[in-house]
């Protein structure tokens, strides 16, 4: 309630499947809780589940977030999202990434990816690899949104996945980024309406 009507989206519970910190000393039960604590808190605010590894073949799979998800919802627990991560140590798989988020989809909750980076040395291939995750999930009609883990590379661990180096010029992932974003997947048009007033154009999906 402390923060109500400041955020629209929160990541709830984050990690719960690998970190049970809160289960193991307050019940399973307290899961249930925590969502609707927050609802009521928050009336407006979209509650998310997230989870780490989900894009990149960790132990944890997308048939245990569904399990988990559905056995929640038949008691009514108010979850509106699912949050998914993807750190990829060196390369990313689009086909595995594409058939994670199908079934994730299955819940049919809109998924936002609440961390991307690729720690990968070569600049170049980092850019393929982002380019590879990004393609994937901007295509997907379940994937609202993608947020990218490391932006600024201040130390020599983060400057393998961040996007601007440590004096702020942008790596070869930042123009590529760049390039899908504000040129491929960006509407720049101008036309002149029909004698009804209208003007038939595709665009990518955004605010016009």
């Amino acid at each position: 309630a402390h923060f109500r009507g400041e955020f629209d989206e929160f990541d709830l519970i984050d990690e719960s499947q690998q970190d049970t910190y809160f289960t193991q000393r307050l019940g399973s039960a307290v899961l249930e809780d925590m969502f609707r604590w927050a609802k009521s808190g928050n009336p407006k605010a979209k509650l998310f589940i997230n989870r780490d590894g989900l894009l990149s073949r960790s132990a944890l799979t997308a048939d245990m977030v569904c399990c988990q998800v559905r056995d929640l919802r038949t008691r009514n627990v108010p979850i509106d999202g699912i949050g998914c991560q993807g750190r990829f140590a060196n390369a990313v798989d689009p086909n595995y990434v594409k058939r994670t988020l199908d079934q994730l989809a299955t819940l049919q909750l809109p998924i936002t990816v609440t961390h991307f980076d690729c720690r990968q040395p070569d600049q170049l291939k980092k850019a393929e690899q982002l380019e590879r995750f990004f393609r994937v999930c901007f295509s997907h009609p379940n994937v609202e949104s993608i947020f990218v883990g490391t932006f600024w590379g201040e130390s020599p661990e983060q400057r393998e996945t961040a996007l601007w180096n440590q004096d702020w010029s942008p790596t070869v992932s930042a123009n590529k980024y760049r390039s899908l974003v504000f040129r491929e997947w960006w509407t720049d048009y101008r036309g002149t309406a029909n004698k009804s007033g209208f003007c038939h154009v595709r665009v990518f999906h955004g605010t016009h």
